[in-house]
């Protein structure tokens, strides 16, 4: 026999899984066009949110005068359900380091992570203000831990709104692992202080959430020591009309043969350190076996030192490009040369989800899910691993057509846009039925 209270909670289960959700989508970087992976990621979750009819009030940060237009897929949804606020500033590009430097000395004084800081707004607040008087929204979803800086403002405002955060990044991880790796003692010391007080950051924000995205069940694993908050594994998209098996034909048919291909945004370290490691441990012994190798480097944001005797070995910098379809298409074999790790690399994705064969070092494939050495794709950590990993798949059509099909099927099984669509209409139905969770500093006034 079922209660009253049994059946008063299925009806209500009923109500929430037809009902859409207004949200707060605060993120740091405006994604349109998405220009590297965290913005890519953005994309595919705000595109995934408007396919279900749920509505979104974007805040985001841009630095560029491309920033202005919404792309074709996301057009359709303008009128009636998505709502861009764009917030410009001048401090998103590390070429302004006296402003940096000034916003560093704030955070050490406010013993906050500088990278939260630099993304704090009186912008941004008097933004949700104006949203929160014209809208009762159900979600505030931070994207990224140092957007959470805004937590203490929007539940004091909204204290029946439920709090998701997305984990792009746990980024005390991030500065210790800077810290280990780092040879100046003056830097050393600066990623130390900020891993420090990005821990004790993480743990105030961890306490307040109703429900978190990651991206990896090791992510996953090292949040559940620290939070009861329900954690699930998003799977992430990349655009779904590009991981089909016949553009594997386009690839291995294509003229220019031995291009080795770098896709990265060269201000982050972990992407210019890594390259740096390939060029000037790795790049010449391929050439010795592969003298018409060329690499390739597409990347946004500045560039290590490319200069003519580089050029010389059949290096080539292309920069920014606003699509990748040519520079896949014309792709032999990837590389993802990571040294350090820490989350899902969407360079990574991009290159299982187009069935390109590529060479990864153990991190640059960190989080991802069945993923095996000699059958998705190689793994190598030494330079002379490395190399001769990529000079194999270079000369071996049919082993990379083998990487190819294997690393398609690996990416549909879990990844993808259908996946991330669904799961996030479940997740965000589940996350409006609960109960409030109330902000744990205003328990603490009382």
């Amino acid at each position: 026999m079922i209660t009253a209270d049994r059946k008063g909670q299925i009806i209500l289960r009923k109500y929430h899984r037809h009902r859409k959700a207004k949200i707060i989508f605060i993120t740091q970087l405006y994604p349109f066009p998405p220009k590297m992976g965290g913005t890519l990621r953005s994309y595919g979750t705000i595109r995934a949110l408007l396919s279900k009819g749920h509505e979104i009030y974007l805040v985001a940060f841009s630095d560029s005068s491309e920033d202005q237009s919404i792309p074709k897929q996301i057009y359709p949804f303008k009128k009636t359900n998505f709502h861009p606020h764009l917030i410009r500033t001048n401090i998103i590009n590390d070429l302004h380091r006296w402003r940096n430097f000034l916003l560093y000395v704030k955070s050490n004084l406010l013993f906050t992570p500088f990278r939260a800081i630099k993304y704090s707004s009186k912008a941004a607040m008097e933004i949700m203000g104006n949203i929160q008087s014209e809208i009762n929204p159900d979600i505030i979803y931070f994207d990224h831990f140092s957007s959470a800086i805004y937590l203490p403002f929007v539940k004091n405002r909204l204290p029946q709104a439920k709090i998701i955060l997305d984990v792009h990044d746990i980024e005390s991880k991030l500065s210790f692992e800077k810290f280990k790796t780092e040879k100046s003692p003056f830097l050393k010391m600066v990623y130390l202080i900020e891993s420090i007080k990005s821990i004790f950051f993480e743990r105030n924000i961890l306490k307040n959430l109703d429900r978190m995205f990651v991206m990896s069940s090791e992510a996953k694993s090292s949040l559940e020591k620290k939070t009861d908050s329900p954690i699930s594994i998003i799977p992430i998209s990349i655009f779904e009309n590009i991981y089909k098996n016949r553009i594997s034909e386009r690839i291995y048919n294509h003229k220019n043969k031995d291009v080795v291909t770098f896709i990265g945004t060269l201000s982050l370290d972990v992407n210019k350190n890594g390259l740096k490691w390939f060029i000037d441990c790795v790049w010449d012994l391929i050439k010795e076996q592969v003298p018409d190798a060329t690499l390739i480097i597409i990347g946004s944001y500045g560039m290590i030192d490319i200069n003519h005797s580089l050029l010389k070995k059949g290096i080539v910098f292309k920069g920014y490009q606003k699509t990748l379809k040519r520079a896949y298409a014309n792709t032999t074999v990837g590389i993802v040369p990571m040294l350090t790790g820490g989350t899902v690399r969407m360079k990574t994705l991009g290159f299982l989800a187009r069935g390109i064969p590529f060479v990864s070092t153990i991190e640059g494939v960190h989080g991802i899910p069945e993923i095996k050495n000699g059958i998705h794709c190689y793994i190598a950590n030494s330079p002379i691993q490395f190399s001769n990993s990529i000079i194999e798949l270079l000369k071996n059509q049919s082993l990379r057509h083998k990487f190819s099909l294997n690393s398609v099927s690996l990416f549909k099984k879990y990844y993808g846009f259908p996946k991330l669509v669904k799961f996030l209409d479940s997740e965000f139905t589940k996350t409006i039925s609960l109960p409030p969770r109330y902000y744990s500093s205003a328990k603490n006034e009382k």
